[in-house]
Order: structure tokens, then sequence, then C-alpha cells
């Protein structure tokens, strides 16, 4: 027998200068939408209808944060959080604490995240020699807040037989310390679990997560998902990101026929190939044009080379398989739509993706709106980027970049997420830093380049419709009307009346998952 559900006297969000009052839900899609007594007619022909009065609250489209790692997230819940130290000799405190508090974390070694040079009194990078002081006797690996770059003790180059004078590693060579360390499969499941359950108190109703960073090294991975899945519902629609680190690992994956899930709802579904064009912006790995303001001669460095782009793109091609792209660096994202374009068929009809697309010309966006392309933006970047990118990137090209407003105006598909762990899982911080383009303090007070604060509807519209066009899922998810699925989210503020710098601070009321209450307050 069918579940029937009929919400009313709300406020729904249903696209720009689009509400109405009540939804009919019918299992898990929507079958009616309009004022109260339209929906009540609707609701005659079924026998049993279960009535929810909303009492006027705002309800939105459960948010689809485009870009995250939620068990990467989910297992930093239990290694050291590094976010708040302010100063080197603060990490190296803050960890010796770490290693006495918990001695069953740390038997094989110390795993930290979340340390940012620009935060710090003087500065410095991490050296060897400062996790040193924490221990000699374990590993002790801790990793930038960025995941493009990581510090090792002495103890852990050693165990790697990994030659680096300054313990510092960048981009792939990061990956390489996770040999160091065991990886407990049932504590992973809680981790994964846990990290579930905050995103769900938080609105977010759908994930594109990348959780693998090669197919054929993390098979246990696709087990533990799908396990997780088939054995539990309050979970986010999950859409997985597969990372690739050669075109010879993508072409094995397909071969042995394991880029797919056993699983076949739409709570768990296999998503695009995850590439690296380039590092990240506060570490200086970002791919530019000219160098970076205090040393010209660093150009960021070239994770995946325009060749072998191109050859990822052939093969996925010739797969039917989405391509999405990390590119933060000017010529980062103007080499890798190159290579899109050089191999696309049909008008991007796989929607190829831009993911960050931090530093941009008004040339790079035109080239991306001609073309097709999607961009997976995350504005809480802006949290810690309007202080940094000055000292990074000169300013005339700032005034282009992190361009949401022009991008949009443009043409262009664009999406929203968080790249937690690396900034917050919150929505709300997000929408603050895409309306606002300030930080979490309200800074600069007028904005960062205010030319390009999206409306709250756009914003919504990004995380809501353009998060699920980039899967695919534009007719099934990310709208409240009839036929979509009934992945709502109810906000205990009005978000379109009220002052911008509440957004911040709203809250959520109650999560619903194709018509299943997964949260409530």
């Amino acid at each position: 027998m069918s579940s029937i559900k009929m919400l009313y006297n709300a406020k729904v969000y249903q696209g720009q200068g689009k509400f109405c009052q009540a939804l009919l839900i019918e299992d898990d899609t929507i079958v009616a939408c309009g004022s109260n007594s339209e929906v009540e007619l609707a609701a005659l022909k079924y026998q049993s209808v279960e009535k929810l009065d909303l009492k006027g609250k705002c309800v939105v489209a459960g948010f689809n944060d485009s870009h995250i790692h939620l068990l990467k997230y989910g297992r930093q819940l239990n290694r050291a959080q590094l976010q708040g130290c302010k100063s080197r000799k603060e990490v190296i405190d803050f960890c010796k604490r770490y290693l006495k508090e918990n001695p069953d974390l740390v038997k094989e070694g110390l795993r930290g995240r979340g340390w940012n040079q620009d935060n710090f009194d003087d500065g410095k990078l991490l050296t060897r020699d400062d996790l040193d002081l924490i221990s000699q006797d374990i590993p002790v690996v801790l990793v930038r807040v960025c995941g493009h770059m990581c510090c090792c003790n002495s103890k852990a180059l050693e165990l790697l037989n990994f030659d680096s004078e300054d313990g510092i590693l960048t981009e792939n060579d990061v990956n390489l310390t996770n040999a160091l360390f065991n990886e407990n499969i049932e504590l992973t499941k809680k981790l994964f679990m846990e990290a579930n359950r905050r995103a769900l108190a938080l609105g977010i109703t759908s994930v594109q997560s990348q959780d693998i960073d090669d197919l054929n090294k993390e098979t246990d991975i696709v087990a533990l998902l799908q396990e997780v899945y088939q054995n539990n519902r309050q979970l986010c629609r999950y859409h997985l990101q597969v990372g690739f680190d050669s075109v010879a690992s993508l072409e094995e994956a397909l071969a042995k026929n394991l880029y797919k899930f056993n699983i076949a709802d739409e709570r768990l579904t296999m998503g695009p190939i995850k590439l690296f064009k380039d590092g990240s912006l506060g570490a200086r790995t970002a791919l530019v044009y000219d160098g970076y303001i205090d040393n010209k001669n660093n150009k960021g460095l070239e994770v995946v080379t325009h060749q072998e782009m191109k050859q990822f793109l052939e093969v996925a091609q010739a797969n039917g398989l989405q391509v999405f792209v990390h590119a933060i660096g000017d010529r980062a994202i103007a080499e890798t739509c190159e290579a899109f374009i050089s191999r696309m068929e049909k008008g991007n009809s796989l929607r190829h993706t831009v993911n960050h697309c931090q530093i941009t010309s008004y040339e790079i966006l035109n080239k991306i709106a001609e073309n097709n392309i999607l961009i997976a933006y995350q504005p809480i970047f802006l949290q810690y980027d309007l202080h940094m990118a000055k000292n990074r990137v000169n300013e005339n090209l700032l005034e282009s970049s992190y361009a949401y407003k022009t991008a949009l105006d443009y043409g262009i598909k664009c999406s929203l997420g968080t790249d937690c762990p690396v900034e917050d899982l919150n929505p709300f911080y997000n929408l603050h830093c895409a309306v606002s383009r300030q930080d979490l303090n309200y800074q600069p007070p007028q904005g960062y380049y205010p030319k390009e604060n999206l409306t709250v509807e756009e914003a919504i519209d990004c995380y809501t419709v353009g998060s699920s066009y980039q899967q695919f899922m534009e007719n099934r998810k990310g709208k409240l009307e009839p036929g979509f699925l009934a992945d709502y989210v109810v906000l205990d503020t009005d978000i379109f009346n009220c002052e911008k710098k509440d957004i911040k601070n709203i809250g959520v009321l109650q999560t619903v998952i194709g018509g299943e209450t997964v949260y409530k307050k």
C-alpha cells in the first residue's frame, strides 16, 4: 500500500519568484502542489492521507553538495583537528596532548589535518623538525587544510623510504602516507554513519563525493558503501566521484567491470571520473600563467599533463563517462577546457565539469560558456581565500575570479558544494559566502568584489537544481514539483525574507528524503 503525505500551511520554494503552500507526496515522489485547497482536492482520491501542518515554515529542496569527501570527512572525525592552530608551536603542543589523551588512536602513528601556514604567526610551513618534536618513535603525518600538502616526521619518511629534507610532500605524494596506517573497516563504517548524521542535520540530502582515489586500489571502499547502503535507510543520497591516477588504471577498472555498483536504486550511484589538473592556491601549487606574486618563478604544479588529460577524455568518451576535473589556477582551467573541447562530442553531452574554477579571466569564462562546460563552485572557499588570494594573484585577475554571478549571466550551468573536510559542511555558511561574499565574521563589510554576489534564489538554485543537473538528475531531483523526489528541508528561518547577515545562522527543523524524515530537531 502506498504511503500518502500532505504538507500544508508552508512556504515552499519552487524556483525564482515561485512559491506554493502545500505538497502531496506518494511514497517517495511529489504528485501534486499548489494552494492548501488545491492539494486538499488532489488528496481526495486517496483513502488515507497523513497531514502535516508546517505552520508557515519555509521549505526548500534538499541541498545537493556537488563536491565533497563525505567518507574522508568521517575518517577525519577520528584524527587530530588542527584548524584552530595559530602557530607551529600550537600544532606541536596540540599533537603532544593528542598523543597522551588518545593512546588507542595513535598506536600506529598520528594523523592530523587542517593546519594552514597563512594562519600561523610566522607564516612558515611546518617541517619535519617540528614534527620530530611531537614524536620520533611513531610516524606523524599532518595534512594541510587543502589536502594537497602534508608534513611528515623523520619516522614517517623513513618508513616510506622517502627523501625529503623538510618533510613536505605535495599532490599525489600525500596519498603515499596512507600506506603507513591500517584501516579499521568497522570503525570506518561508524564514522561514515556519523558523517551522514551531521550532513542530514544540516539539510544535505544528496552528496557527490570523491572518496576513492583509484578504483583498482580501493575496491574495499566500494564494498563498504554497498554494505552500508544495503543495511541502512537514513543516509544521504550518494553519487561517487572516482579518482584515477593513470589512464592505464582507468582502463583496467573498466576491463574488470568495476565501474558500477551492485545496489540499483537512487540512493547509491556511480558518478564521474575525477582528475586533478593542479594543486591549491593556498599551498602555491595551483597552476598559473604568471607565477605567484611573492615568487614569480613558481607557476604551480601540473598533476595531470595536457596529453594525459586528452587520453583520459578519449577513454571517458568511448565509455560514456563524465569527467570532473579539479582546476584552480587560470592555466589549469584554460588547459582543462582545451582538453574538454578537443575530445567533446555533441556539445558536451557528457557534462564534463571544471571543479573549483577559482582564478579565471573573462576570456576563460567565455570559453566555458560557449562550449557548455559545467562549473562546480565552492563559495565557502572565500572564507579563507578573500584574505589570501591577494598575496598570490594580481588584482586585475582577481576581479574576474570566483566569478559566480558572471558565470550565471554567461549562461553557465553551475553547482555548489563545500569540498568538506577542506571547508565546513554547513550549507548555510556556503550560502552566506555566495550571497554576501564575506567571511564568517562579515568581512569585508561591503563584500569581496560584490558585483559577483548571488541572490538567495540563485544560490539555492545552484545548490539544488544546478547540482542535480551535474549528475544528470535534473528531471528527478532538485525541485519541489510533481514528478520529483520528495527531498526537502524545513528551515527555522525564512531564508528569502531574513537579513543577509542571518543566513549563516539558519537552522534545520526537519530533513526529508524520499518522503521519509531522516532528521528532526
